[in-house]
C-alpha cells in the first residue's frame, strides 16, 4: 500500500496495514513497518523509476533501486490473462540486459517482483523457475492479490 507518511499511523488502525511505502519529499521511497505501536522505517533511499544510461535508441528506467544494497527491483503487474507469463518473461530479460549496459549498475543486483492479480498460482512455481534463469536475476518473488490468497 502507498500512503503519505502523515497518514501512515491512522491507516494502521483503521485498515490493519503493517507494511507500506511512503513517499519522501526529495523524490525517493522508504518502506515502513508498523510493529505494535511503534513505526520501522527499512529503505529510507529508495529511488523511484531512475533513468539509466541510453541504449541505442532506447532509454531504459528502473523500477526500483536501493543504493544501499546496490539492488534494482524491477516490478511487474499482471492485472489480467491478456499478458502472458511468457510474454512476462520476455519482457523482463529484456530489461536485465539494458540494467546491466548501465556501466553504474553493470554489477547491481536485479529482484523481480511480481504481483498476480489474474489468480493464476498453478504458473507461479514455473514463472519463478523460468525468471531465475535470466542471466543477472538474483531472486523473484510472486504475490497473488490478496483477495485470491
Amino acid at each position: 500500500m502507498i500512503v503519505q507518511e502523515s497518514e501512515f499511523s491512522s491507516i494502521c488502525l483503521q485498515m490493519g496495514v503493517k507494511v507500506a511505502c511512503l513517499p519522501q519529499i526529495n523524490g525517493t521511497w522508504c518502506i515502513a513497518c508498523r510493529i505494535d505501536h511503534r513505526t520501522a522505517y527499512l529503505f529510507d533511499d529508495i529511488a523511484d523509476e531512475i533513468n539509466l544510461q541510453q541504449v541505442g535508441q532506447k532509454s531504459p528506467r528502473a523500477d526500483l533501486y536501493l543504493p544501499g544494497l546496490h539492488t534494482i527491483i524491477e516490478v511487474r503487474y499482471r492485472k489480467n490473462n491478456k499478458k502472458s507469463f511468457s510474454k512476462l518473461i520476455g519482457e523482463i530479460a529484456e530489461d536485465a540486459s539494458l540494467y546491466h549496459a548501465d556501466k553504474k549498475l553493470k554489477d547491481a543486483r536485479l529482484v523481480c517482483f511480481l504481483w498476480d492479480h489474474t489468480c493464476s498460482t498453478q504458473e507461479h512455481a514455473k514463472f519463478n523457475e523460468g525468471v531465475l534463469r535470466i542471466q543477472g536475476i538474483d531472486a523473484c518473488v510472486v504475490v497473488s492479490s490478496p483477495s485470491f490468497m
